[in-house]
């Protein structure tokens, strides 16, 4: 089995992206480029909001704290001081 080189997978990502760019062009739809490091914690933000039980699993973490910290992409509320 041959590995992937670092310009090779660049190469094969931009193939990727051009044709999910274009896909959505032709559904009218909004792309935004994204990296593999972005697939992770976006499955993991959509197993949470969908309320799953399995999130330690999926991750093969043992510490829901290290969840939520690397991966949890929600939306957090955050409070402005009164002064």
């Amino acid at each position: 089995m041959d590995r992937y080189t670092k310009g090779g997978w660049k190469s094969v990502l931009k193939v990727l992206m051009d044709a999910c760019a274009a896909e959505a062009e032709k559904r009218e739809v909004a792309f935004k480029r994204f990296s593999l490091q972005d697939l992770r914690p976006k499955g993991v933000s959509d197993k949470l909001e969908d309320g799953a039980e399995d999130v330690l699993d999926a991750t093969l973490h043992t510490s829901e704290r290290i969840v939520r910290q690397v991966y949890d992409r929600r939306r957090t509320r955050t409070a402005k001081p009164v002064r």
